[in-house]
């Protein structure tokens, strides 16, 4: 292997910066003309995402439902607060409030009206406003939706190259199918089924669900794969949960009861069964849900105890093959909620068992785990409170409270959020947090976020997350620490923003006396990005971030940098085109950035940046007509200083990775 050179050329720097002041530059120009209005898809939801610090999630149910409701919006004019709450970004209270305003004041004549609801900012409407519509939809409105996905990686991998080896990949294609059909506005049926790239059963995955809206009984019935969310999810959450993030005010004001099918390739995260959801009076509602569902784990070398839970969903090799649906999981469960006058309270009990006992965070094992849990979700135009409290077998107690103070006209937000997790506290279903996907466990907190709108042009953002285990597993005691401030500015068609953030963590490693030795480890990063809308179908983004950490026992180089440039170009009404050349130099897996991708649609990716390399993607999307849609990327890393990547079966044979994906869409 070539000795790895960390030396970033200064030109490509200059030319970066030259890149960024030419943006500048560009806008002022244009200062006469007005400025189109932003894209919600492309700022909101990309800022959301690009907190998600890990690598390559992919498929998610928070962009299936995003791209579900475009292609079939909701009647603001008619939407109940239930139909509301199928808006992920909408909490209880703001959708009381828009179904009260429309109540009091007549229909809404057109989306900027929403404004006047309180409640309502300017940045949540920009979320909201490609999910909604003002009038009742056309009579031809598509009622089946299947897309499909197919891709494979063009690069050479070690794992395709030994077809005489038992352990060995077969087939390199990436298959994903989803068929979406919704006869009437009251029923609605879904398949999914996915193969990953080396998996030789093309129908590797599958999920399927029925819902039925039954009107005259006011109930809710969903067989099938489904999500269900409550309280502060401390026991039942989506499979993707709330990391810490600037202005978003989503884990803060989290409504207290939500469903949805199961929409994502995610093998394990989900809950399989029937659920039935019956509001037996204007108040009161009665939910009950019943899963049955084998999981792949990992087990200890007698197979008599679940040692992890093995989540990546790869079935490629024997060994992995041998992992799937080890463990069968039955989950009862049922929760009585009540709605007052500005907000909900409910209690809700669920026993989860499992074929095999379960390791604790604390290291004991159990096989049953019983739940009994409080919560309760209040709050007017400008304070709410949520909370929710949880019993583990009666003793282990989870708790977590938030506060968010929202003052709508001069766009200032406060919020607090305060957690404790028992040591023996687990819930497979929860999501503690500040993470993605990590349940609750052995955890004490708090999370600070402030929101400020100096201007129209000017806004700031910070926020500050502590935390530690609430009991010592081992003899290194840590704090964790993490704190992000941000400016955005605009300047007549550009947004320049600028971000800092700071994190402690505990790390391990060897120090130049060659000693091995627990620390703590503060990794610093500082980031600078200008977006210009050159014109209503042109938008120009560049960026720059540094990373630096103390201590660092990297004696060549003691930052990591990365460059991006990223043009959007929309060619017609019905083609968009964007490309993406990305620069990094990152001198040790300490030094990481991740990088959001805009993706296919319904999808996305983060990429986890290490070594020095270039980075590029094309990306397609066209509408052939109102029905057929189509979208093809293709994506390029390259890294100079290595004659190989990765390792074992996944060793990349090159110093490239390369891969080509593509989706049509058809709606009927």
């Amino acid at each position: 292997m070539a000795a790895p050179n960390h030396t970033t050329p200064a030109i490509l720097i200059l030319g970066r910066f030259a890149g960024i002041l030419l943006s500048l530059g560009t806008a002022l120009l244009y200062s006469q003309k007005e400025a189109p209005e932003e894209s919600p898809e492309e700022i909101v939801y990309e800022r959301i995402l690009e907190e998600y610090e890990s690598e390559e999630i992919g498929q998610t149910d928070f962009l299936q439902v995003l791209k579900d409701l475009e292609d079939d919006p909701i009647n603001i004019n008619a939407a109940t607060i239930r139909d509301l709450l199928r808006i992920p970004f909408l909490d209880q209270e703001t959708a009381r409030q828009i179904v009260r305003f429309r109540n009091q004041n007549g229909r809404y004549q057109n989306q900027r009206d929403l404004l006047e609801v309180p409640g309502m900012t300017e940045e949540l409407l920009l979320a909201i406003l490609p999910l909604v519509r003002l009038r009742s939809a056309p009579a031809s409105r598509p009622l089946v939706d299947y897309r499909v996905q197919l891709g494979r990686p063009l690069h050479t991998v070690r794992g395709y190259g030994e077809p005489s080896r038992a352990n060995s990949y077969q087939n390199p294609f990436y298959l994903y199918h989803r068929l979406r059909w919704r006869p009437s506005p009251v029923f609605q049926a879904g398949l999914t089924w996915e193969k990953d790239s080396g998996e030789s059963n093309w129908f590797d995955y599958g999920a399927f669900h029925i819902a039925y809206h039954w009107v005259k009984a006011k109930s809710h019935i969903l067989a099938g794969d489904f999500n269900l969310e409550s309280g502060q999810r401390l026991v039942f959450s989506s499979p993707y949960g709330s990391p810490a993030a600037l202005g978003n005010t989503q884990p803060l004001a989290a409504s207290p009861l939500r469903w949805a099918p199961h929409l994502a390739a995610d093998e394990n995260a989900f809950l399989r069964g029937a659920m039935w959801h019956w509001a037996f009076s204007g108040r009161l509602s009665l939910n009950l849900l019943y899963s049955n569902h084998a999981i792949d784990a990992t087990l200890s070398p007698d197979s008599l105890t679940v040692r992890s839970f093995y989540t990546s969903g790869y079935h490629r090799t024997h060994t992995e093959i041998d992992k799937r649906d080890l463990v069968r999981e039955r989950l009862l469960g049922g929760g009585v909620t009540a709605d007052f006058g500005s907000g909900q309270a409910g209690v809700q009990a669920a026993q989860n068992r499992f074929s095999l006992p379960v390791i604790s965070a604390a290291g004991s094992f159990r096989n049953e785990f019983t739940y009994l849990s409080g919560f309760y979700f209040m709050g007017k135009e400008s304070l709410r409170l949520g909370g929710e409290a949880v019993l583990l077998d009666g003793k282990f107690p989870a708790i977590q409270q938030t506060l968010l103070i929202h003052i709508p006209r001069p766009g200032l937000s406060y919020g607090a959020l305060a957690y404790y997790y028992h040591p023996e506290y687990w819930a497979l279903h929860g999501r503690g947090f500040g993470g993605i996907s990590e349940p609750p466990a052995n955890g004490l907190g708090y999370f600070m976020t402030l929101y400020a709108r100096i201007s129209s042009t000017t806004e700031i953002a910070g926020y500050f997350h502590a935390s530690r285990p609430a009991r010592a597993i081992d003899e290194f005691k840590f704090l964790k620490r993490a704190q992000q401030f941000q400016l955005r500015q605009k300047i007549d068609r550009s947004w320049i923003s600028a971000r800092f953030t700071g994190r402690a963590r505990r790390a391990s490693a060897v120090t130049p006396s060659r000693k091995f030795a627990n620390l703590e480890q503060v990794t610093r990063a500082a980031r600078f990005q200008v977006e210009t809308d050159f014109s209503q179908n042109l938008r120009i983004s560049h960026r720059v971030e540094l990373s630096w950490v103390s201590p660092s026992f990297n004696a060549e180089k003691n930052h990591g940098v990365s460059f991006y440039q990223d043009i959007r170009f929309r060619v017609r009404r019905n083609l968009l085109l964007q490309v993406r050349w990305s620069q990094f130099d990152i001198p040790a897996y300490d030094y990481r950035i991740y990088e959001y991708e805009t993706d296919l649609p319904g999808s996305f990716r983060n990429v986890l940046l290490n070594e020095r390399g270039l980075k590029w993607f094309l990306l397609l999307r066209y509408h052939l007509s109102s029905r057929w849609r189509f979208a093809l990327k293709y994506r390029e890393i390259y890294y100079p200083d290595e004659e190989t990547l990765g390792s074992g079966l996944d060793m990349v044979l090159g110093n490239r990775r390369k891969e080509i994906r593509m989706q049509m869409q058809v709606l009927f």
